[in-house]
């Protein structure tokens, strides 16, 4: 469902909360950034290919 809204959307970059699954890294076209906390869940940036993003921090709770 998140791979046919980014194509509709024509979304460049998206930021995410409650992440859960690490299969958000297979969305074709899209580099994903993740932050699982320790308890298995967190946050995500997932970017457009050619966009970069640099410059990440993660946090052990991965609520950043």
């Amino acid at each position: 469902m998140l791979d046919e809204f980014l194509r509709r959307q024509h979304i460049d970059l998206i930021f995410l909360q409650e992440v859960t699954h690490v299969n958000i890294t297979m969305i074709d076209r899209y580099t994903a950034d993740m932050n699982i906390g320790t308890d298995g869940r967190g946050t995500a940036v997932l970017a457009k290919e050619g966009i970069t993003i640099t410059d990440i921090q993660r946090i052990p709770s991965g609520r950043g």
